[in-house]
């Protein structure tokens, strides 16, 4: 046991002691808080966290099939439920966002439902609306999802209800497989809503978009210990066992993209999966790497908002056979 708290402590030295010197800046990791979740409310696991402009957090838990709402301000924690408003509601959340004056749901069939801001129910998405791999706001209260399904990859403005206005994105077409059916990469949208970025799976490739759907930009970004793939799942790979050993055979030594978030200021957090080991790498809208650090295993990223990096940590069981619930740590990039 002690020989594993120094492995601990080492990995955490590491971390938080990382720092890269770009030009004049001498970017450094530092670590600011930690917010706990009251023993009260029983998390299995912290699945998926979005951020408001407030600091408050939706805490989306798929083992439980709960949704969380962290204010802030009262320091106080609400469980979402549609049964008030819709009972009966098949309510399998997959993970949630804030939207606007709201809260989105994207939940496993029936596909989304929608919270008032303060949590208390409100509706049903329409029922045309599918869930998407990835959906953010985008101005003029308009949605963007990111879909990987029978027509291919593809990016869907739609207005607030789920309705598609139009189609859009490029997508490398000898990776399709890899892309639907490998989870990862990531969507987002600057402060102001201005602009879409888009990053797949398997190639560290930023893409930005303006809310007509047109591409402006696209830049590579040459990380640390990021090894590409180079071949595609096979095509009309229907067995679930054989698909699983093509992917173990393509992804030997290779890398990719476990996450993709803004962070501020025309950064972007890029978290990167080789070989079971995960990277965080922070960088720029001009294609430049700021600052790249390994993740010790005892921690994994959620998402990041106004320059704030967040982490989840599952603290260990003391004299007690009750597992504590997971803790979300906050971190910063300077």
């Amino acid at each position: 046991m002690k020989a594993y708290s120094r492995k601990i402590c080492i990995f955490f030295y590491i971390f938080t002691s990382s720092m890269i010197s770009f030009g004049q800046h001498e970017y450094k990791l530092q670590k600011l808080n930690k917010i706990d979740i009251p023993p009260e409310i029983i998390i299995g696991t912290i699945s998926y966290l979005d951020i408001d402009n407030l600091g408050n957090l939706l805490i989306t838990d798929q083992m439980s099939k709960s949704v969380l709402l962290f204010t802030k301000s009262s320091m106080k924690f609400k469980n979402l439920s549609p049964v008030k408003c819709t009972p009966g509601f098949n309510w399998r959340p997959i993970y949630s966002i804030f939207n606007g004056n709201n809260i989105l749901v994207i939940n496993s069939l029936p596909w989304g439902y929608k919270f008032h801001k303060n949590g208390d129910c409100y509706k049903p998405m329409n029922y045309k609306f599918i869930a998407p791999s990835f959906i953010i706001n985008a101005s003029e209260s308009k949605l963007v999802g990111y879909y990987n399904d029978d027509n291919g990859n593809i990016l869907k403005m739609m207005d607030e209800d789920g309705n598609v206005l139009f189609t859009f994105g490029e997508f490398q077409k000898n990776f399709k497989n890899f892309i639907k059916r490998f989870s990862g990469g990531g969507l987002t949208t600057d402060e102001k809503g201005k602009y879409i970025f888009k990053m797949d799976v398997h190639s560290p490739v930023l893409h930005k978009y303006n809310l007509k759907g047109r591409l402006v930009d696209k830049k590579t970004f040459h990380l640390l210990n990021f090894h590409s793939i180079d071949r595609d799942i096979k095509d009309n790979a229907t067995n679930p066992i054989l698909i699983m050993k093509d992917l173990k055979i393509i992804l030997e030594d290779k890398s990719t993209i476990k996450n993709f978030a803004y962070y501020s200021n025309e950064k972007f957090i890029i978290v990167t999966l080789t070989n079971k080991k995960q990277y965080i790498h922070l960088v720029n809208i001009n294609g430049e790497v700021l600052f790249e650090s390994e993740i010790p295993e005892e921690i994994s990223y959620l998402n990041s908002k106004n320059g704030l990096l967040y982490f989840v940590e599952q603290p260990f069981i003391k004299n007690s056979e009750i597992l504590p619930n997971p803790q979300i740590i906050l971190y910063e990039i300077k």
